[in-house]
């Protein structure tokens, strides 16, 4: 049997590449069409919103104080990313983490023995805690 082909690390970093490019375009194409089903639909009537009423928010103040009211506000933003132009914005953004973790985890580390090259030969380092 052959012995299996090294990767060279032209080769890793042009697959990385080709990775990162495939990556960016579905979430970028599937941001796009988010954005744009979004503004093609008609906008709903005005609808009651409870977190603009005085009452309610007093409400959610007398019954759980302002960690409450917090919450709620928190609960409302984050129901809110999942639609309409903030989908789209959501999926962009995701899209740029995902490439930033993928090219954090999929880059090559060095060696043991270029480590040296990459440091310019500097000195080991020390054991911790140092000896006295």
């Amino acid at each position: 049997m052959p012995p299996a082909p090294t990767a060279t690390p032209a080769s890793a970093e042009l697959r990385i590449r080709r990775v990162t490019r495939w990556i960016l375009g579905v979430g970028f194409g599937a941001a796009a069409a988010v954005y744009a089903i979004a503004l093609a639909r008609p906008e709903s009537a005005p609808g009651y919103e409870p977190l603009e009423t005085k009452k309610y928010l007093h409400d959610l103040e007398v019954y759980g104080g302002k960690a409450n009211v917090v919450a709620a506000e928190f609960r409302e933003w984050f129901a809110g990313l999942w639609s309409g132009t903030n989908l789209a914005w959501t999926i962009a953004v995701l899209t740029i983490l995902t490439v930033l973790l993928y090219r954090f985890f999929a880059a090559p580390m060095p060696l043991d023995g270029d480590a040296d090259e990459v440091e310019g030969g500097a000195a080991p380092p020390r054991p911790w805690p140092p000896s006295r």
